[in-house]
């Protein structure tokens, strides 16, 4: 069954070389644009150079004809428009399985809040339910938003995710 799975993620992958004949690894890449739904912010300093706060973003995309919703909670704390961000993406499927990736070390870096970011960061794998359930895996995260805070932010996930042995 696992295997099967792992067979079904290949849509918009490239399976990476196997280290055995009983491997269940592959590489997911999914390009999607993310929108604000709910944003709690604030700003500190003398100057007010100081952003910090959440924002709750969605967005879904079609993956082997089927719709993954995608969720992200994210955390920033800029100063002078740049600075580390935290995260956690939940993948759902249209079987209700969930992948949960989480941001190691992202970075943001802005021009200021009016013109937008870059967002960049390495993905772990946190876990996941149903066809997920034995996940492991990493990857990258890239993201760029061209408006002020809440705006679209264009996105792209690349995984390498191992689903277990049968």
């Amino acid at each position: 069954m696992k295997r099967v799975i792992a067979l079904m993620l290949v849509a918009l992958v490239a399976p990476l070389a196997a280290c055995g004949s009983d491997s269940n690894r592959s590489e997911v890449v999914l390009n999607f644009d993310l929108e604000s739904v709910e944003k709690r912010l604030h700003k500190v300093g003398a100057s007010e150079q100081i952003l910090y706060g959440w924002n709750h973003l969605r967005s879904e995309t079609e993956f082997e004809g089927s719709t993954i919703e995608i969720e992200l909670q994210a955390g920033v704390e800029y100063v002078n428009g740049a600075g580390p961000c935290e995260g956690r993406f939940t993948l759902t499927f249209p079987d209700e399985s969930v992948l949960a990736l989480a941001f190691i070390d992202c970075e943001a870096f802005t021009k200021s809040e009016a013109s937008g970011a870059r967002f960049s960061s390495r993905i772990r794998v946190i876990g996941g339910s149903g066809r997920f359930v034995d996940a492991r895996g990493n990857g990258s995260y890239t993201g760029e938003r061209r408006d002020e805070i809440g705006g679209v932010v264009r996105s792209r996930l690349a995984l390498q995710i191992d689903l277990g042995d049968e």
